[in-house]
């Protein structure tokens, strides 16, 4: 193998072309084409007795394509080695030339894995996040847990009022020109509860539920504007019927032991209130992490002049549309519907961030020299596995066969990179503001 020329394209992008001797072409050549006469069935021969000139001629094509998978790997390769490149993704072959006995001539396009000074890394200014949860945070969260217990009892003797919930029948007609024989559109929904005050619902309904007591039918008439975000409701006006059919207000538990027993088995009031604030610090000091990461590497791409090469850029968009495509589905909406050309072009300025933030840390990471050893991807394995209710050795199986092993191994040591320029940063006191430099 020789390489003929190199053509840079760009910082991330090069193209090799290269020649294989014709006598190393020629020795693959012999060997497929051994291989061939060996299994070769052709009339009038035993098998495997048929003269290499006769299966050549006959499975000339066939024998070519086979050369072909055995020698351009294999130069392909040495090609990358002699040049000691970091190739990312599939290298695209061009300009093939090839005709026996003679030489092989190929162009190898191949997008590299750019060479990044991470530079001075340590030491990054930002600005703290407290992480200790106040009694206020602590109460939202059992108040939180008291709704989730609330139960609804019939109001008797009274009118409506806010904070009240209304079970009530909501039916309306469109006001419009009918052709003649032609009925109104109309809706009706029965039996909805609705909170009377509440700020989600539409403001005439409030007004027609405040005051209305149980069998009392309200209505009004209302004209939706032309920038209404119902299609079926914009530019329309709709003449309303609202019936109230029952009335409930809103009981909380008693916050006691009792109730703490119930949501937490075992618990008072005092340890209920401790679990939750344990659960708060670690959220507390999970978004303290995320910021601090956010901010350094803010800060740190800003300084540096980082090529985003476009394989890897691509490959990232796809998987942010792959995941939101996959939300959509769950969330049982038509994903056709979508604009998936302007989702992608929208997808892109963050996916190029994504990579020069990757590129960094992996930078980072081999200047550090940090690695993850087996015992340490297996003891993750069993983390994880124990996380999803499964064996170590099932996860590490469905992994392997998704090619999901290495990347768990690099997201690890991406991590401890992380870790690293979290530990060694100048944390200022919080409401300090922070400036990033530009580069």
């Amino acid at each position: 193998m020789a390489i003929l020329a190199t053509k840079e394209e760009s910082s991330t992008r090069t193209v090799l072309e290269i020649e294989v001797p014709a006598e190393d072409v020629q020795k693959a050549f012999n060997a497929v084409t051994r291989a061939y006469v060996k299994k070769a069935a052709l009339p009038g021969f035993r098998k495997g007795k048929a003269p290499e000139s006769v299966v050549a001629k006959r499975f000339a094509d066939e024998i070519k394509g086979d050369v072909l998978e055995a020698v351009l790997p294999d130069a392909l390769a040495a090609a990358i080695e002699e040049r000691k490149l970091s190739v990312l993704g599939r290298p695209h072959i061009d300009d093939l030339k090839w005709e026996p006995p003679g030489p092989m001539r190929f162009a190898a396009r191949l997008d590299l894995k750019p060479v990044i000074d991470p530079g001075e890394y340590r030491g990054v200014v930002v600005e703290d996040v407290p992480v200790e949860p106040s009694d206020e945070d602590v109460s939202k969260v059992i108040d939180r847990i008291r709704e989730s217990h609330a139960e609804f009892h019939p109001v008797e003797g009274r009118a409506a009022a806010p904070g009240d919930y209304a079970v009530a029948d909501i039916g309306g007609s469109f006001i419009e020109i009918l052709a003649p024989g032609q009925n109104p559109r109309t809706f009706r929904d029965e039996k909805i509860t609705l909170e009377v005050g509440h700020a989600d619902s539409m403001p005439e309904i409030n007004e027609a539920l405040r005051g209305a007591t149980p069998g009392e039918t309200r209505r009004f008439r209302k004209s939706f504007d032309d920038e209404f975000p119902n299609d079926e409701f914009r530019g329309k006006t709709v003449d309303y019927d609202v019936t109230l059919a029952a009335l409930k207000e809103k009981k909380l538990p008693t916050l006691d032991d009792e109730f703490a027993r119930a949501v937490s088995e075992g618990d008072t009031v005092e340890t209920l209130r401790e679990k939750v604030r344990t659960r708060l610090r670690h959220e507390k000091e999970a978004e303290r992490r995320r910021r601090f990461r956010r901010s350094i590497l803010e800060s740190l791409v800003a300084k540096r002049d980082i090529p985003a090469p476009e394989v890897l850029v691509e490959s990232e968009t796809t998987a942010a549309l792959r995941d939101y495509a996959r939300y959509l589905a769950q969330s049982g909406v038509d994903a056709e519907k979508e604009d998936w050309e302007k989702l992608h072009a929208e997808a892109r300025p963050g996916a190029e961030k994504r990579v020069r933030e990757y590129l960094l840390l992996d930078a980072i990471a081999e200047r550090e020299g940090i690695q993850v050893s087996e015992t340490e991807l297996e003891a993750e394995f069993k983390r994880a596995a124990a996380e999803r209710g499964v064996e170590a050795s099932v996860l590490r199986e469905q992994m392997a066969k998704a090619g999901g092993i290495e990347a768990l191994r690099d997201e690890m040591r991406l991590a401890r990179a992380v870790d690293l320029l979290i530990a060694s940063a100048k944390v200022l006191p919080s409401g300090m503001p922070v400036q990033v430099e530009a580069k």
